[in-house]
């Protein structure tokens, strides 16, 4: 009789207690989640409305080197989506959409996996506040059947803190990009032929193209001067912007590999307003980060461009500076032959 009582509590317990964790656990995770960032409110918007942008600050696909991201168009605002794929367990295969899209206000983003198709949405709002920025975050999952309603407490932790540890990514870059910006205002932005400053160059939008070519500096400026034209020739023609909707030019290096001859370029124009991207076509949104730099300016042929930045890192060693590898050559509106060299330095 005991050993009949004993093999039914070994069965009943369990059953009890997987019955009572289901009871227990909430039907759906819920999370919301609140930070105030030191930025402009339109600037805050712009990072978690575009998910390339989105997922340079993203924690949980940091955690895997292998993930694989895929972006489409429109790659911003309402109806933009990515896909990722990655072999590891809690990864999977998914896409995440921003289903809604208000301009300085709210994103919502709606999640799926290809394993399960509702893994809930996330909601976004924006508010000014003394030259601050709220963000409220809200997170809803799915609502898990009973027999599966435990998970939830298992996977709300770590969703929250991923949430939590991605906003305070966003507000120490945001914050960061704020104060080196705000340095334009505390040094001369003049600069005479020859000279070099240190001076902050100012977060900036731009639209454009991406290269990969040689290190020439003549062929470099001769794809320059064809990218450009491109650009101008979209906007101004196909869209019918006004020349005052556009801003300077910009040959932005992000790679400049002497030994192996290969760089890496964007050429773009900045912009004072948004546009649509023409489907299919390689032209895209990019920005230039504030960050502080480096200037001197440029006159004359392109091709002695190089002699300029040998100058720049003479200047760096002898001020004990660390330029960092990217570069930026502003092409002023009226005066394209001559060139502002900004290359950027650790602080």
């Amino acid at each position: 009789m005991k050993t009949n009582l004993k093999f039914l509590l070994v069965l009943f317990v369990p059953v009890v207690l997987f019955l009572l964790l289901q009871i227990l656990s909430p039907k759906k995770i819920s999370i919301q989640e609140e930070i105030t960032i030191g930025a402009d409110t339109q600037k805050t918007f712009e990072v978690f409305n575009e998910f390339k942008k989105m997922n340079s600050y993203n924690t949980w696909f940091a955690k895997d080197s292998l993930v694989e991201l895929a972006y489409f168009h429109p790659y911003s605002g309402k109806e933009s989506f990515f896909d990722w794929r990655s072999d590891a367990m809690f990864f999977g295969e998914g896409t995440a959409l921003i289903s809604e899209s208000v301009p300085g206000k709210k994103v919502k983003y709606t999640l799926s996996s290809k394993a399960q198709k509702d893994l809930g949405n996330i909601q976004l709002n924006f508010t000014s506040k003394s030259n601050q920025t709220v963000v409220k975050v809200n997170f809803e999952g799915p609502e898990k059947p009973f027999y599966k309603r435990f998970l939830n407490l298992f996977f709300a932790p770590s969703i929250e803190s991923e949430i939590k540890s991605t906003l305070l990514v966003v507000k120490k870059k945001l914050e960061q990009e704020s104060k080196v910006s705000g340095k334009t205002t505390q040094a001369s932005t003049t600069l005479s032929l020859g000279q070099i400053k240190q001076q902050g160059i100012s977060f900036e939008k731009y639209v454009g193209f991406k290269k990969s070519g040689t290190t020439d500096f003549s062929t470099i400026h001769q794809s320059y001067l064809s990218l450009e034209k491109d650009v101008k020739d979209y906007l101004l023609k196909d869209l019918k912007l006004k020349p005052a909707d556009l801003g300077s030019s910009v040959l932005s290096y992000e790679l400049f590999d002497t030994i192996n001859k290969k760089a890496t370029y964007r050429v773009g124009v900045s912009l004072k307003t948004q546009i649509p991207l023409p489907e299919g076509s390689q032209l895209e949104l990019f920005v230039l980060p504030a960050y502080s730099s480096l200037a001197t300016l440029h006159s004359g042929s392109y091709d002695s461009i190089g002699t300029t930045y040998q100058k720049i890192e003479a200047y760096a060693r002898e001020k004990n500076l660390m330029v960092l590898p990217t570069t930026w050559e502003i092409f002023e509106k009226n005066n394209p032959n001559q060139v502002k060299v900004h290359m950027p330095i650790m602080e």
